[in-house]
């Protein structure tokens, strides 16, 4: 199954990986890949699924509406 996966690079040079359709799923990493294996092995705890895959849907957002989304899925 593909789920859909936000990324945003904050302000701290960060960047945030968060699936809106999981409750507090979410991480974050130096580069983009780090964030996105971060979450990936969080995927694979949770689900026990190896064949996980994410579909990737950048967007430019403020560090402050990633917290209000990182709200709406706890």
């Amino acid at each position: 199954m593909k789920y859909p996966i936000l990324i945003h690079t904050t302000n701290r040079n960060t960047v945030v990986a968060i699936c809106p359709l999981l409750k507090n799923f979410y991480a974050e990493g130096t580069s983009m890949e780090n964030a996105l294996q971060e979450l990936k092995q969080k995927f694979i705890c949770y689900l026990h699924d190896d064949n996980i895959q994410l579909e990737i849907i950048p967007v430019s957002i403020k560090h402050q509406e990633v917290e209000n989304i990182k709200h709406l899925v706890e």
